[in-house]
């Protein structure tokens, strides 16, 4: 038997389809208005199941919840700093909603992560990331600043909506993990930022605010801030159109250090339009070269962070994957009954032995000694620089930088070796010198040491 699909078939069948979809569209909006429920977690839960379970049912479906998911960012932060998100969940009212839209979009295999990556970028959903996350960053400098002038008290979650709007801007401008050569997707990202309207600046101008937070300065705003400075980072790195970018940002926000700040008074609605200019009306707009997304001007950030950022943009990083420090590891002298042998090769060259942070020197000095055990403990072995206690998670790059230079410099006790070799910062060798030492833990709780 030979079936044959007619004109009129196809369009019987096609005019289905397009009922099936707006049914599914259907269905799909109300669930993604009942993730956003700030009265019910359990509501949410289901919410989010049902809109998952629509979106595995087909490509075709999954894209309508995608676009579904995108349209309501501006609901979803909305709904976050709103007064009945406040007063129950805090900012984990939108928690399932960023779930759902993160397992949506990178469901099922790698080929369906890059079509929805695609077809997000398609549809301009980054522009719209990009103007939420500077509201959003833009928001927490006037709730800084108010809380500074008027007392006014602020959540523990605070920073929790621009973690995870950092996350989705940095899901949807990045690939999709692959063996790829990882130079070609730094370039690919980079290019994606560029060519998305005031990506970079806005990028630019949240990193400084982030890092202007004191009461507000949760663990979640730091990670926001981490996640944004790396994309600006890996963006500047691989292309010179989106350093220009970056740099014109971080001048625009020197200017505003100053005694007369260029920006118009904090509250003042501002808007660019599509020819650069600002104007009055509508709170919400897009950006040129340079420019940001915003409604209305955060607090200026301290000149400080804004001239580092400059520096780290302009200046050539002198902290190179290849560089080398000179490590002298030697044994704390109330440790001899606790830790048997010493480091006998001082120095030891950190590029030589991929010492990159101080848990590798750390787990180095453990392997060296036969003292396997402790390598899992991050308790159970102490370092020592300048008479510091420094963090196992510093890299040795910036222990030398922030610690062991400024003691030298400062001719503080604990920076000069007992060796006789030239402890100047520099010195003889070219390479970096770093004296420390190392010790059990709670063994030495008379010694003299400040935690770093």
């Amino acid at each position: 038997t030979t079936t044959t699909t007619t004109p009129t078939t196809r369009s019987r069948l096609t005019c289905n389809d397009d009922e099936d979809l707006s049914a599914v569209r259907g269905a799909g909006a109300w669930a993604v208005r009942m993730l956003l429920a700030t009265g019910s977690a359990e509501v949410r839960s289901e919410a989010g199941a049902l809109v998952r379970n629509i979106a595995a049912d087909g490509e075709r479906r999954r894209l309508a919840v995608l676009s579904l998911l995108a349209e309501a960012l501006p609901d979803a932060c909305d709904c976050a700093n709103s007064a009945e998100a406040r007063a129950g969940d805090g900012a984990a009212a939108c928690d399932e909603y960023f779930d759902t839209f993160a397992s949506v979009t990178d469901g099922g295999d790698e080929d369906a992560a890059v079509a929805a990556r695609g077809y997000l970028r398609s549809r301009g959903t980054l522009t719209a990331v990009v103007r939420e996350m500077g509201e959003e960053t833009a928001r927490l400098g006037r709730a800084e600043a108010a809380a500074f002038v008027g007392g006014v008290g602020h959540s523990a979650d605070s920073g929790a909506l621009a973690g995870r709007i950092a996350e989705v801007l940095a899901r949807l401008v990045a690939d999709v993990e692959t063996t790829m050569d990882e130079t070609a997707a730094t370039k690919r990202l980079a290019k994606r930022l560029a060519s998305t309207p005031g990506a970079i600046a806005t990028a630019t101008r949240c990193v400084l605010m982030l890092r202007s937070l004191v009461g507000l300065r949760t663990t979640d705003a730091t990670a926001a801030e981490r996640t944004l400075s790396a994309l600006v980072v890996s963006a500047v790195d691989a292309s010179a159109e989106a350093r220009k970018m970056a740099i014109a940002a971080a001048v625009a926000e020197a200017r505003r250090t100053g005694p007369a700040p260029l920006d118009p008074p904090l509250g003042e609605p501002v808007v660019v339009g599509d020819d650069g200019e600002r104007g009055d009306g509508e709170t919400r707009g897009l950006e040129k070269e340079g420019s940001v997304v915003e409604v209305s001007s955060p607090p200026p950030a301290p000149a400080g962070h804004v001239l580092s950022w400059l520096a780290r943009l302009i200046l050539p990083d002198d902290r190179s994957e290849d560089a080398s420090y000179s490590l002298r590891l030697v044994k704390s002298a109330t440790q001899e009954e606790f830790i048997r042998g010493q480091m006998t090769k001082n120095p030891y060259d950190s590029a030589e032995h991929s010492l990159a942070t101080m848990r590798d020197v750390k787990n180095f000095v453990c392997v060296s000694l036969d003292m396997h055990g402790l390598c899992d403990d991050d308790f159970g072995m102490e370092l020592l620089v300048a008479g510091k206690i420094v963090s196992l998670d510093l890299s040795v790059a910036e222990v030398f930088e922030h610690v062991w230079r400024r003691a030298v410099e400062s001719g503080a006790a604990g920076a000069n070796g007992d060796d006789g070799g030239d402890n100047r910062v520099g010195g003889a060798d070219p390479r970096r010198r770093i004296r420390g030492r190392h010790r059990l833990a709670d063994d030495d709780d008379d010694d003299d040491a400040d935690d770093l």
